[in-house]
């Protein structure tokens, strides 16, 4: 691993650290690992309904901050195609960050992802990070659950998201 890209990853990391545990996130699990650049921050937060377990990490190979989000809806196997096409309709809409759809344990993922490469990153970007996967996440994590149960058509579901 360059050391120079290293020593930005770790100042990265301790800022963001920093940052979340003066505002208000006081539980949390962190965790270098220099040998491969790879920092992790893992926390817990409660949107307008649902607890959200956030895991964002400081890539220093790719020079990224990377969240990963994984939702509380377990895709049922004869849904896949279905619960694709709606991730695909919500991305479409999305500018920051998508979701994704793990088929091989039939998880819904967010993420976003913000390079950091040669820059100084404001106390803004780590807010922004946080408030865009809260408001993403609260605006579609009902309407997913909904389909995967039956309850939403996925012809009314892409209308909704067109409206």
């Amino acid at each position: 691993m360059d050391a120079a890209k290293l020593e930005a990853a770790k100042q990265v990391f301790e800022a963001m650290v920093e940052h979340y545990s003066s505002h208000g996130i006081k539980k949390y699990e962190k965790q270098a690992d220099e040998q491969n650049g790879i920092f992790r921050m893992k926390f817990d937060y409660i949107g307008e309904d649902i607890p959200m377990s956030f895991y964002i990490f400081v890539e220093a190979g790719r020079g990224v901050i990377r969240l990963l989000s994984p939702q509380p809806i377990k895709v049922e196997e004869g849904n896949y195609a279905m619960m694709a096409q709606a991730v695909n309709a919500i991305n479409e809409n999305l500018v920051n960050g998508c979701f994704t759809l793990d088929t091989t344990n039939g998880m819904i993922v967010w993420r976003v992802t913000i390079p950091y490469m040669e820059s100084l990153l404001s106390e803004q970007v780590y807010d922004y990070l946080i408030l865009i996967s809260l408001r993403t996440v609260d605006d579609y994590n009902d309407k997913l659950l909904m389909l995967n149960k039956g309850l939403l058509d996925l012809d009314a579901f892409v209308q909704g998201l067109r409206q």
